[in-house]
């Protein structure tokens, strides 16, 4: 019999997709606010793996990755994608998104995001959110599956996840494992943010 143990802490993680580069240190302000200090950020990548969000979101599409110092519980994911999803809204204009957040684990051996939509490759986590099991880290490399999203196909993607495993990686050398309590979300987050960031400037 199998001895149930305590998860390890894992390294929280959020892609950002946005045709306005303004909204990308909006929304990490956002983030930052109630997940705590960003320890890495990408270099802004043009966005061209597929026109699926350019109707909603516009065109031409930029892509950022983000990485949080605080290492989480793996079973925050689904509490941290609502709260993904109540910035998207607070940042959204006339009905629709500006930008897209997706949020995820990195763990030494996978990067597993976090979405709102049933697929046969997706398990629930509880409040309407289900767990993706991306890409997996085997033989020095990032690997993929057949529903890996195009862009964490391109190397570009591996390299930067490469760089914040390398992060974590470190983190659990120092015995660094802080999992972060996670603040409670405002109840009204379109107010919070408004006042707080000047969102209805942006």
């Amino acid at each position: 019999m199998g001895i149930c143990k305590p998860s390890e802490s894992v390294k929280l993680i959020s892609g950002m997709l946005t045709a306005n580069k303004g909204l990308f240190d909006t929304a990490c302000s956002l983030l930052a606010k109630r997940l705590g200090e960003i320890d890495f950020i990408s270099q802004i990548l043009p966005f061209d793996s597929t026109t699926y969000y350019n109707e909603e979101l516009g065109e031409p599409l930029y892509r950022r990755f983000v990485s949080f110092r605080k290492l989480i519980l793996p079973d925050s994911l689904s509490e941290i994608k609502i709260f993904s999803n109540q910035i998207e809204k607070a940042l959204s204009y006339s009905g629709k998104r500006r930008i897209n957040l997706d949020p995820g684990i990195l763990t030494k051996d996978s990067c597993n995001l976090a979405s709102t939509k049933e697929n046969p490759f997706r398990i629930y986590l509880g409040r309407g959110i289900y767990g993706e099991l991306t890409v997996i880290f085997t033989k020095g490399g990032f690997a993929t599956y057949h529903w890996t999203y195009p862009d964490f196909r391109k190397n570009v993607t591996k390299d930067i996840l490469t760089r914040i495993r390398k992060i974590y990686l470190n983190q659990r050398k120092s015995n660094y494992t802080n999992a972060s309590t996670l603040l409670p979300i405002p109840k009204d987050f379109r107010s919070f943010g408004s006042i707080i960031f000047g969102l209805e400037a942006v």
